[in-house]
């Protein structure tokens, strides 16, 4: 093989590792922009909720914590990840539990349907 050719092997070699670590990029960034989309939209809609207040300050007291020691120390770096994981888990629960789609409307009628109702193999 030539020198030349090593080059190009090379070349090729780098920009076919581009290619995954540029999607993974857009991936982490998308993610990061939903997150803060979450946790702001629950904020906003449910600044009441005591087990919203509770993870939101307990992310922002790790969080600076981390940030006084320069993220040097793994442990706090790594209890930051984990409150940021809480909190939008916290998010996502609430956003589920107060969501109107999966509601429904409970009266006489539809208690009876419920109750009532033919089994499966019936119509078959």
């Amino acid at each position: 093989m030539h020198s030349r050719d090593l080059g190009n092997a090379a070349a090729a070699g780098a920009g076919g590792g581009l290619a995954p670590a540029i999607v993974i990029a857009v991936i982490l960034i998308w993610l990061t922009i939903k997150t803060i989309e979450l946790i702001a939209r629950t904020v906003v809609a449910h600044p009441d909720n005591v087990p919203l207040r509770v993870s939101l300050g307990c992310f922002a007291m790790t969080l600076f914590v981390a940030g006084l020691t320069a993220w040097q120390i793994v442990l706090l770096d790594s209890l930051a990840a984990i409150t940021l994981l809480v909190l939008v888990m916290v998010c996502k629960i609430l956003e589920v539990y107060y969501s109107p789609v999966l509601e429904r409307e409970w009266d006489r009628d539809a208690v009876a349907q419920a109750v009532l109702h033919e089994p499966w193999w019936v119509g078959a």
